[in-house]
């Protein structure tokens, strides 16, 4: 089986993200309803796909996390920034040009895989994709990546619907770091974000994205079949996702 690695045109608004992984996401789950109660599960399961992609200046936090307050919710506006409250886990934090975003939607009753054990593989591949590049990381009780007690590099929130997941992970490649300035990345004091570029290597975020694909398909032994979105969706689904970043900001 191949994990389809799809990236998506970069960058992206939020908006358009988040309905492309919705509408994969909601496939998964039609394809589960259809077969509930046969014996032996789908016959046909949905194939595993992380879709990777770049954003629009944007602000996320998770439904968990306290409401931003008005003042900071119009200086983050003013940057300016689009900011969205997501179905993800986890605190306020930053995306934008040079991270690298990468959505799993898989079902993990497919890979024998509990929420535990999914965001370790996370942390796991993230950990591998570093350490391709030459930067030395380490795994905490903090979820994310680190490399060192104060500087985290990539963030990891997730959202789990009947065993179908979407969100994932957000690497810093060449980020704009300033822009972590204004909030408490992820809810962490004491915490500053890094990045690629900021220790001194120089990686796209193409090829970064392409190393993370290689390695979350190792951790659940697939291999990797690159594939252009557009044959994943029919020309309504195109044209809704193409109204959605024609939206005036």
């Amino acid at each position: 089986m191949a994990l389809l690695h799809v990236p998506l045109p970069s960058p992206m608004r939020y908006l358009t993200a988040d309905a492309i992984q919705a509408r994969l996401v909601s496939r998964n789950l039609v394809a589960k309803a259809s077969t509930s109660g046969s014996p032996g599960g789908s016959k046909n399961p949905q194939k595993p796909i992380l879709l990777t992609l770049e954003l629009q200046p944007t602000f996320t936090s998770g439904l968990t996390a306290p409401p931003i307050d008005p003042a900071l919710h119009a200086k983050l506006k003013a940057l300016p920034a689009e900011i969205f409250t997501t179905r993800r886990g986890g605190g306020i934090t930053f995306h934008g040009p040079g991270q690298l975003l990468a959505f799993p939607v898989l079902d993990l009753t497919q890979f024998q895989l509990k929420t535990r054990s999914y965001v370790y593989m996370l942390e796991s591949a993230l950990l591998e994709t570093c350490g391709y590049f030459g930067i030395p990381t380490r795994i905490t009780n903090n979820v994310g990546l680190w490399v060192s007690k104060k500087y985290k590099i990539a963030s990891i929130g997730i959202h789990i619907r009947r065993h179908i997941t979407s969100h994932g992970i957000a690497l810093n490649v060449s980020t704009d770091l300033d822009k972590f300035g204004s909030i408490v990345p992820c809810g962490l004091r004491d915490t500053k974000m890094t990045s690629f570029h900021q220790l001194g290597v120089q990686v796209s975020v193409d090829d970064a994205a392409r190393v993370f694909a290689l390695k979350i398909a190792g951790q659940i032994g697939l291999r990797v079949e690159t594939v252009d979105y557009k044959s994943l969706f029919n020309p309504k689904e195109l044209h809704e996702f193409e109204m959605n970043e024609q939206l005036s900001l």
